[in-house]
């Protein structure tokens, strides 16, 4: 049996496919922030019983975690220190010296450098950017330096040389040097972090590594630990941002590879239940309990970004794109000082929660206001496993949001939910309208435990003609975790034009990085080969970013340099609207991605939801929604057998989500047990 669990911000997610039965099992249990280990433990314990089966059945733990956005969100980690080239020690602040947000903000505050610049030294070393070393390395001025980082408590050190991505000689010296004199030292190398060129982003991404790497060592230590006690002897993988899956001793080296972890799960489910449908332009929605994760899928490709932001600090590593956004399930409803009402991102997280969790939380939230609508029902949240306090999310909106806004409190909840989908529906038009694409030619893959409240909401605005439910949607990104394929990238920097590059230079980089990608799966192997793809970042030469295209796998020669340069013009042109066939071209970067195919769930013989007999209606219920108050059936999922068809207005029940139709919506169960909400236009 393979088991996938997502650990998110208010809920751990969990997934057993037995590939012997044909039969997966699923639950989620509340996350425990202060310690994530024992929410999972928890959830392993009830998943199991469900199947009967002892934890030595398990054969493969698939992991994602919110881990990591969470130390950096809360600054909670060991002291780090950095080793730099000497003078280049305040790259850190000086970034590229532009306002990302409010460029008109003359008080606009920097987001602090994880490592204080007391902790960041210079070391005498200098390499240009062909590779040549200029200044040798100055070994004793590294023991110096650690000395000095030693004393002030650092346990992790980040160390980026100039053009070690060129030349990463100096850079291993100086670990070699760190680990025989201060073997207690993390240490992590940009050279092998973020092996790219752009000093100030492989800075950023390496520093990231080393400021998170102790803590999630001793988390996925423990969490081994406790997996090999309780019986489960088994290979453990967790989640990268790039799309795949990768070996927990791999992660420990590199685990920034881990970031965002849950989210692009998330994409990779949402990709998986278009095609079921056969769906190739989807917008993913992925709303949970602290935010709402958005993903374009066009022509049936996921987009990867080579440059994105962890809290606003810059990571340069391949990255699965999607936008979050502050909307969740427990974002906070409030009243700003204009006073106009906001919903979000604070976020009331799992503890204390939403006010009618009655946990202590005193703030009302799109959940409180989404049961004080009907939608949700107090008595079968989770399955009947948590009942909500109806009364304490009607004081908590009577205190906080009444009484300022002199509004009834059904009024309060309903605009409530109106300002949460205005605020999603603007991160989806900024991923899509922004960029040229028609969010009316997309299908919305709604998932997450709030996601399928609001598809409807947020559908209608966008006038999307169609809505894909998966089966399970608040388990959706654990059941990315398990379409997932084991996965590694590796790059090479190379900017010249292209009449200077030759076809037997790049045969021998792309060789000597597919040898690196085999060497690092080779332990993930289980039978399976290694498929292995090539890939080239180009430019026009004087511009900032570059394109991705493929490249064929095979003796390159001088007709595919040809073939390579009008490829990048039509995907210049599909991406900017033209292209110039006669400027040159540079190359930037050679990529090789390496994957070994692991098999995805069969939905059509492997069943998300366990089908009862019985009538599908369970009641009908008095509900408050923007365009009016309406009395709506209430389904129960389970009875929604393949090719049961509802019309809207209804709302649909299940343990992990509920579903809102709005009038005028009809829904159908499909084959794979999602339901397909269509939209009279």
């Amino acid at each position: 049996m393979r088991l996938a669990v997502d650990t998110g911000g208010t809920h751990t997610d969990l997934i057993i496919m037995d590939e012997r039965s044909g039969k997966l099992y699923v639950d989620k249990v509340p996350t425990t922030p202060k310690n994530l280990i024992i929410g999972i433990q928890r959830g392993i314990e009830s998943i199991l019983a469900q199947t009967g089966e002892s934890h030595q059945s398990i054969r493969e733990f698939c992991y994602a975690t919110t881990l990591i956005t969470n130390m950096i969100v809360q600054k909670e980690s060991v002291k780090t220190g950095m080793l730099t080239t000497e003078g280049f020690r305040d790259i850190l602040e000086i970034g590229r010296a532009y306002r990302n947000w409010n460029i008109y903000d003359i008080y606009m505050d920097k987001q602090e450098p994880l490592i204080p610049r007391y902790l960041r030294l210079g070391v005498r070393e200098r390499i240009d950017f062909k590779g040549n070393i200029i200044e040798p390395l100055d070994e004793e001025g590294v023991i110096r330096a650690a000395e000095r980082l030693v004393e002030e408590g650092v346990q992790s050190v980040a160390v980026v040389f100039l053009h070690s991505y060129r030349n990463p000689i100096h850079e291993k010296r100086a670990k070699e040097i760190l680990q025989k004199n201060f073997p207690q030292l993390l240490v992590s190398l940009s050279s092998e972090v973020s092996p790219e060129f752009r000093e100030y982003e492989r800075a950023s991404t390496t520093a990231l590594n080393a400021y998170v790497q102790p803590k999630m060592i001793a988390h996925l230590t423990q969490l081994e630990d406790n997996l090999s006690r309780s019986g489960m002897k088994c290979r453990t993988f967790m989640m990268q941002c790039t799309g795949g899956l990768i070996g927990f001793p791999k992660v420990k080296k590199r685990p920034i590879m881990a970031s965002s972890s849950g989210p692009v799960a998330g994409v990779l489910a949402g990709k998986f239940f278009a095609n079921s449908r056969g769906m190739s332009d989807v917008i993913t929605f992925d709303m949970g309990g602290t935010s709402t994760d958005i993903s374009i899928i066009k022509d049936n490709q996921i987009n990867f970004t080579i440059e994105s932001e962890l809290e606003r600090y810059p990571i340069q590593i391949p990255m699965v794109e999607f936008i979050t956004i502050g909307a969740g399930g427990g974002s906070i409803v409030w009243v700003d000082s204009g006073g106009s009402l906001r919903v979000g991102p604070k976020s009331a997280g799992a503890d204390p929660g939403p006010a009618c969790y009655d946990k202590g939380g005193k703030e009302p939230t799109t959940t409180d206001a989404m049961l004080l609508c009907g939608i949700i029902n107090p008595n079968r949240f989770l399955g009947g496993r948590m009942l909500l306090e109806k009364d304490k999310a009607r004081k908590a909106f009577e205190e906080k949001i009444c009484r300022m806004l002199n509004l009834s409190w059904e009024k309060a909840a309903v605009f409530s939910i109106r300002v949460a989908t205005a605020n999603i529906v603007e991160g989806i038009k900024s991923v899509s309208v922004a960029r040229g694409l028609d969010p009316r030619d997309f299908a919305l893959v709604a998932f997450g435990g709030a996601g399928p409240m609001f598809a409807s909401f947020v559908a209608a605005e966008l006038d999307s003609p169609v809505i894909v439910i998966p089966p399970r949607p608040g388990i959706a990104s654990a059941f990315g975790i398990l379409t997932a394929d084991v996965k590694a990238d590796f790059v090479a920097t190379k900017i010249c034009i292209d009449e200077q590059i030759s076809p037997l230079e790049m045969n021998s980089i792309y060789e000597e990085l597919e040898a690196k990608a085999v060497r690092e799966l080779q332990e993930e192997l289980d039978g399976q080969e290694i498929l292995i793809s090539r890939s080239v970042d180009l430019r026009y030469f004087g511009q900032s970013f570059e394109l991705n295209v493929p490249v064929p796998r095979k003796k390159l020669t001088a007709d595919d340099i040809f073939s390579i340069r009008r490829a990048f013009f039509d995907k210049h042109k599909q991406a900017y609207g033209y292209f110039f066939e006669n400027r040159p071209v540079q190359y930037v970067k050679l990529r090789v991605t390496a994957i070994i195919k692991k098999e995805a769930p069969d939905l059509l013989r492997m069943s998300l939801i366990d089908f009862e007999k019985g009538e599908p209606l369970v009641e009908k219920r008095r509900i408050f929604l923007p365009m009016g108050e309406f009395e709506v059936p209430v389904y129960d999922r389970t009875r929604m057998l393949r090719g049961y068809v509802i019309e809207g207005p209804a709302i649909i029940e299940q343990m992990d989500s509920t579903t809102l139709l709005l009038p005028g919506d009809t829904g159908e169960v499909a084959p794979d047990g999602s339901l397909i909400i269509q939209r009279r236009r």
